[in-house]
């Protein structure tokens, strides 16, 4: 993956002579319009003088920005930024810096001839999930500023999405149970979430607990999850990876099983609208992705400081005809009666509520929206150095300012 683009700096030595003349220029206008007698005149010159001088002032070397989109986390990328010499000399390249050991130098010209084109290649990793920023600066003989190119991606898992020839609909699970198939349900939930509602002849099991089951391996299981997030599609494939050779997923869990007419056992199976508690790291998984929502149920505002996730109102949400949500997560001070409400005007809809509220989803979103940023870097004696963390030159594979943490 690369691109091009081209740079031009205005703060190029001879580009900067240039302006001086031109501003002399503009001041010699601007006095002898001062000594006419026309105000308009006037006015005019001193607007022309003083917009010229701002710009003259702020001109400086553009910052390019380069979007890898989202990418698979451990894949090599690479991307080709260039310049263009504006002056009519050759000049030298100098250092390149980045602010995190995860990218480095490919390739760069060592000079640029006069017209010419400064090729600096990048490669990078995206090591993490999430949204990353960095930059790299290359020193120009003859800039008072390195040239600053950044660019930033989001790294995704691949192994994180559904996989639609996993999933078993409930009445396909009803059918097997009815011909008494050989088969072992295993709910994923906690013990305590377990015995408050169930699928009647299903077993509390975390993954990892499977995982130390050889004699599993070749039954077929039927993994009941909470709710389908990146974090349980990652372990499913973990599973697949252990050598368990038939592994379904009932699709929608337990409440798509309850709005298909099939019985629960436990505490609570008799209860009208089936309300599960979701813990709020799986919460804001799966609101980050879009295919749920998140409602304020209560009747007053919440405080929600997330900036991609947005809380709709409850009558806003019930005012929908169609709304093309996977499921919906209650927030603030819900009622029974207000999820009755939402389960009589969307049949069919999971409802989730938020284990510790509003406040636990918050320290949350604080975790994952903090957007890692590039280290500060400074032109040294011996070139760019990092700053920022532990202080390392290019390519030393020292501190890493602007790496996720």
């Amino acid at each position: 993956m690369s691109a091009k683009f081209l740079v031009f700096s205005s703060q190029y030595p001879v580009a900067e002579r240039i302006q001086k003349i031109f501003l002399l220029s503009v001041s010699a206008f601007t006095s002898i319009c001062v000594h006419l007698r026309s105000s308009v005149v006037k006015v005019s010159a001193l607007f022309c003088l003083f917009s010229f001088f701002c710009g003259y002032l702020s001109a400086k070397p553009a910052a390019v920005d380069y979007d890898f989109g989202t990418v698979n986390i451990g894949t090599p990328l690479k991307h080709l930024f260039q310049w263009k010499n504006p002056s009519k000399k050759q000049v030298k390249v100098g250092d390149v810096a980045f602010s995190c050991t995860c990218m480095k130098l490919l390739s760069k010209n060592e000079f640029i001839a006069p017209g010419g084109t400064l090729d600096v290649e990048v490669g990078w990793v995206a090591e993490k999930v999430g949204v990353l920023k960095f930059e790299v600066l290359v020193v120009i003989e003859g800039l008072d500023k390195p040239l600053s190119f950044k660019i930033k991606g989001a790294g995704e898992d691949p192994h994180s999405k559904p996989i639609p020839t996993a999933y078993l609909e409930s009445g396909a699970l009803q059918q097997m149970i009815t011909d008494k198939a050989p088969l072992l349900m295993i709910d994923l939930r906690s013990p305590d979430k377990f015995v408050q509602f169930n699928l009647p002849g299903s077993i509390p099991m975390t993954v990892a607990q499977v995982k130390t089951r050889d004699d599993m391996k070749k039954q077929t299981l039927i993994l009941i999850p909470e709710i389908e997030t990146p974090t349980f599609w990652q372990e499913y494939q973990a599973l697949i990876g252990e050598g368990f050779q038939s592994v379904r997923v009932l699709k929608g869990g337990l409440q798509a099983w309850k709005h298909s007419g099939y019985p629960l056992g436990g505490m609570n199976a008799a209860a009208k609208v089936l309300v599960m508690d979701i813990d709020p790291s799986s919460a804001y998984e799966v609101l980050r992705n879009g295919h749920y929502v998140l409602v304020n149920a209560g009747n007053q505002k919440i405080s929600f400081k997330s900036t991609v996730i947005k809380p709709v109102p409850v009558n806003e949400l019930l005012n929908q005809n169609k709304p093309a949500y996977d499921g919906i997560i209650l927030a603030g001070e819900s009622s029974p009666a207000t999820s009755g409400k939402i389960s009589q005007k969307l049949p069919g809809i999971n409802l989730y509520s938020v284990t510790g509220g509003i406040n636990d989803l918050n320290e949350i979103v604080a975790i994952r929206e903090t957007v890692t940023k590039p280290g500060v870097m400074t032109v040294g004696s011996s070139g760019m150095t990092l700053v920022s963390g532990s202080s390392s030159s290019p390519g030393s594979g020292g501190g890493c300012g602007g790496c996720p943490k």
